[in-house]
């Protein structure tokens, strides 16, 4: 969680950064009423909330991000290392739902309260809707400075 341990948000325990929102959630009661108090009353772009401490952007709130995980309730817990440490755990080898990470732009406290590095949800591979979404990433080869 960029250099921090034990908490969800990845600026630590608190959803709002000094008193500034710092990621895109719903603001209100939901889900009748969105204020957009966070500026922002569906998606935002990408970069419009500070990086956390790894430079990524958006890693909490606005869109869940799609994960090549497959999805399974139990089969981190069952494959736990011996240890309790994961090392890039990659999930099940088979499943057809496919793992979302971080929470959206319809996240409260109230209804989902997934809004963090931790949260996790599952979806079907061909599911579409607004508060959905995902992250490119490269593995790095080693020429990188």
């Amino acid at each position: 969680m960029a250099g921090l341990t034990a908490h969800a948000i990845p600026w630590g325990d608190e959803l709002e950064l000094g008193g500034r929102h710092a990621c895109n959630v719903w603001q209100g009661t939901f889900p009748t009423a969105n204020t957009a108090a966070d500026g922002y009353a569906g998606t935002c772009p990408a970069d419009a909330f500070a990086p956390n401490g790894f430079g990524l952007f958006n890693c909490v709130g606005n869109v869940w991000e799609w994960c090549a995980d497959r999805f399974s309730r139990d089969w981190h817990v069952k494959a736990m290392p011996a240890d309790g440490l994961w090392t890039d755990p990659q999930g099940p080898p088979l499943g057809d739902g496919r793992v979302l990470r971080g929470g959206s732009f319809l996240c409260h406290a109230s209804y989902c309260g997934r809004h963090s590095v931790t949260g996790r949800s599952a979806s079907a591979p061909d599911m579409t809707t607004a508060h959905i979404g995902f992250r490119l990433a490269a593995t790095p080869t080693g020429d990188a400075p």
